[in-house]
């Protein structure tokens, strides 16, 4: 795991079904609460914005909570006793398939493209192939709006292409 990083209290662990895996959160340690002695009456509340920020002020509100328990799914495998971060905070969500058995999943990322969400609608994603043994990615679509999903055994990577009007599949397998 990375320096820094705890397993964290705001993700259930879980094992793949045939219990070769193990998941779990992780997340950066947080830092120690310093002692306040100000009432809450006599604390001034500002909501500071920038146009260059990538989220508009009332969706920055929104996302607050969830970030604050943000997790970065993380595998220990018992045999090689071995840790593998899957998710980061560049690629944070990663989809499972079989249950946890198989050894690749989906990473997508959208962080890239969050300014968008304001006025464009789907918005861009990258889509990766995650090593569950190694935590590695390799990167399979790029900037695209399509829905994109992957196989029940992870044989490939597929899409609807809007502009061709057709499914669309990337070989998992080299």
């Amino acid at each position: 795991m990375p320096k820094d990083w705890v397993v964290s209290e705001n993700e259930n662990i879980w094992f793949s079904r045939d219990d070769s895996k193990m998941y779990f959160g992780t997340a950066l340690r947080p830092e120690p609460e310093e002692k306040d002695t100000l009432l809450d009456e006599e604390k001034v509340k500002v909501d500071v914005w920038s146009w260059i920020d990538p989220l508009l002020q009332t969706q920055q509100l929104v996302e607050l909570k969830k970030e604050l328990k943000r997790t970065y799914l993380t595998v220990y495998h018992p045999q090689t006793k071995k840790v593998a971060l899957l998710a980061s905070e560049q690629i944070p969500e990663v989809n499972m398939i079989l249950h946890g058995n198989a050894n690749i999943a989906l990473g997508v990322a959208d962080k890239d493209f969050q300014a968008e969400k304001s006025w464009q609608f789907p918005s861009r994603k990258d889509y990766y192939i995650v090593d569950i043994n190694t935590g590695d990615k390799e990167i399979v679509l790029e900037k695209t709006t399509a829905e994109t999903d992957i196989s029940p055994f992870g044989n490939y990577v597929f899409w609807f292409d809007k502009g061709k009007r057709a499914w669309l599949a990337k070989n998992t397998k080299h």
